[in-house]
């Protein structure tokens, strides 16, 4: 087992859902209107078809890849299956040795800005650090060099961290990018990360003219 629970994990924003199915949140009864991906993430119709043609290659990929993260973080053993070399890769990674997991799957909420997000796993590394974190799935070696850092969607989560858990201090935000056998940790200041989804936000608002 590459992490540790530790005994107080973060507990779930009170009245904040997610649907799976539909991938929308809920809070206090609600609908909340974006979610942290898609404003840190903007996509054009050309990249929402290619996307959707090649759905059932990462889809699969990626749903499996971050059960198993999941399972690493709660100190359980995952399933390899079809993607083993990809869970292998994710339990050999440095990043996670000797961590103390203090949050997975935890859904945030920035009501002021009607978006709400989950990242996937909040750390105490072995060294202290206490590290925010996203998974990427790629399919080949090649991909996990050439992945780029999740630093404005980092920076939403982060966002929504601060707000509703403010006791927690991020010390490092982490993109980890796993391949077949392989992975790639990308850290970046809490700063960076913060100022570039502050920008996104900007953009959005820009574009939709919503009353941020």
């Amino acid at each position: 087992m590459v992490a540790q629970v530790m005994q107080a994990m973060l507990n779930p924003v009170p009245g904040l859902e997610f649907f799976k199915d539909i991938h929308r949140y809920r809070y206090q009864g609600e609908w909340v209107r974006n979610s942290v991906s898609r404003i840190a993430q903007p996509t054009t119709p050309e990249m929402r078809q290619r996307f959707d043609d090649t759905r059932h290659v990462w889809e699969p990929r990626g749903n499996h890849v971050h059960t198993a993260g999941e399972a690493l973080l709660l100190g359980l053993e995952p399933i390899e299956g079809e993607y083993k070399a990809w869970v292998d890769a994710l339990r050999d990674c440095w990043l996670l040795q000797g961590a103390e997991t203090m949050a997975v799957e935890l859904g945030v909420v920035i009501p002021h800005h009607d978006v709400a997000g989950m990242f996937d796993g909040l750390i105490r590394d072995a060294d202290g650090h206490v590290v925010l974190l996203d998974f990427k799935t790629v399919q080949t070696e090649r991909a996990v060099e050439t992945r780029k850092a999740a630093t404005a969607q980092l920076g939403g989560y982060l966002h929504g961290l601060n707000l509703n858990h403010p006791s927690v201090v991020v010390d490092k935000c982490c993109t980890l990018v796993v391949g077949p056998g392989t992975t790639k940790v990308i850290s970046e200041e809490p700063d960076k990360c913060f100022a570039a989804w502050e920008g996104c936000l900007m953009t959005y608002k820009a574009k939709t003219e919503l009353p941020f």
